[in-house]
């Protein structure tokens, strides 16, 4: 899971993201991570944004400058496969996922390392 911060506007931006209020979400979370570049909830929920609005492409650059901020996150990994997979790049999802399988012994940010691998297994069985 990605990991928790304080800024005045993250709660906003996790809170119009859930409300499915996209845009405010992202407004937002821009304004999170332009700010306060280490708080790693604003990247996630500024991707989830730009996803929900179909703008997958620029989710994938968020979660980008996520990996380089926090380069061992097994979650930014299995976020970057996701969104690959959705926009039919089935190749550089396997990659993003078995990427995200070895980093997943070694994320101490995870709740539960065990459940993520299972779930990148069925991800990585799916694609065949």
């Amino acid at each position: 899971m990605p990991e928790n911060g304080t800024h005045p506007l993250l709660q906003a931006c996790i809170t119009a993201y859930r409300e499915g209020q996209y845009e405010a979400a992202v407004a937002a979370c821009r304004q999170v991570v332009d700010e306060a570049p280490y708080l790693f909830d604003a990247y996630f929920y500024l991707a989830a944004g730009l996803s929900g609005l179909g703008r997958s492409a620029e989710a994938v650059d968020v979660m980008q400058d996520a990996q380089r901020v926090h380069p061992a996150s097994a979650a930014v990994d299995y976020n970057l496969a996701e969104l690959a997979r959705q926009m039919g790049r089935e190749e550089e999802a396997r990659a993003y996922y078995e990427s995200a399988l070895q980093k997943a012994d070694s994320d101490t940010a995870l709740d539960d390392p065990e459940a993520l691998r299972r779930r990148i297994r069925r991800k990585l069985a799916a694609l065949g």
